[in-house]
């Protein structure tokens, strides 16, 4: 009736409307869903508020097993466990995508022009993809830009919900580490090998992402390459996401090459010194 339809938002906003709560509908499944972390199956809130712990008999069993051989009591290993989970987990929520993407546009636009040269075609049958395929975007690591224009790359044209990206643990500084992780970073530190719990934490985590199907991103060269060149890759990362595929039975994954180009280098002039 006539009143239905002047009460009904403007198909743009309602459009707007239905996609933010679809990615935060994507962020709660994230949350809530039980993330079995060191042993100790964790929920995480995505509203910032911590994390809730609860038993899980088969993952403290394996926590304990840990625990004794690294010489720990059960409650050293658990309170480490949840520590490294908070150092490590995301807490993606719509509402802040617009600032970051401001302040990407922001970073980048101070060194390049403001419109970026993306392959839209190609983008088109990756948003066709996603819809019955988990992504694993890749991208070429030249500069400290390519993270922010891959990401606003797929925000401005509409891709969600996006990528959760895996970034250094050197990122998470004050100021940006909490803006990063708000809209999807995963922090890493740089070597675990001899961190048993850390492994545990990280490959459980690992694994509720691949159950949520969530698409990852992160730079398959594993840093920049400082000199303006491509660098050899390195599979840790991709290991360690294919293993809990393996492991989640998780079939319908797609590798998805990303290249970042630019005419100049930003950072050009510390590589020459650097070197």
């Amino acid at each position: 009736d006539e009143r239905r339809h002047q009460q009904r938002p403007p198909p743009a906003l309602d459009e707007d409307r239905r996609e933010r709560e679809r990615h935060e509908n994507r962020g709660r499944r994230l949350g809530h869903d039980a993330h079995e972390a060191g042993g100790v199956e964790v929920r995480a809130d995505v509203g910032g508020d911590g994390l809730q712990r609860a038993a899980c008999p088969r993952a403290l069993g394996e926590l304990a097993q840990v625990a004794e051989r690294e010489g720990k009591t059960r409650e050293q290993a658990e309170k480490y466990a949840r520590k490294c989970l908070r150092e490590i987990a995301a807490s993606p929520k719509a509402s802040w995508l617009a600032p970051a993407s401001r302040l990407a546009r922001f970073i980048y636009t101070r060194s390049y022009h403001p419109e970026l040269d993306i392959n839209l075609e190609a983008l088109e049958r990756i948003r066709a993809l996603s819809k019955d395929h988990q992504l694993l975007f890749l991208w070429s690591h030249k500069s400290h830009m390519d993270s922010f224009v891959f990401l606003l790359s797929l925000y401005d044209n509409q891709f969600r919900p996006l990528p959760l990206v895996f970034a250094g643990i050197n990122m998470n500084f004050a100021g940006f580490g909490s803006l990063a992780r708000r809209v999807g970073a995963i922090f890493l530190r740089r070597n675990f090998q001899d961190d048993a719990i850390y492994k545990m934490v990280f490959r459980h985590y690992i694994d509720h992402l691949i159950r949520s199907r969530q698409s990852l991103t992160w730079s398959i060269e594993g840093t920049r390459s400082r000199t303006g060149k491509l660098s050899p890759p390195r599979l840790g990362i991709l290991n360690w996401v294919l293993e809990a595929c393996e492991r989640q039975q998780v079939t319908a994954v797609k590798l998805v090459p990303v290249s970042i180009a630019f005419d100049r280098i930003a950072e050009v002039d510390d590589y020459v010194a650097w070197q």
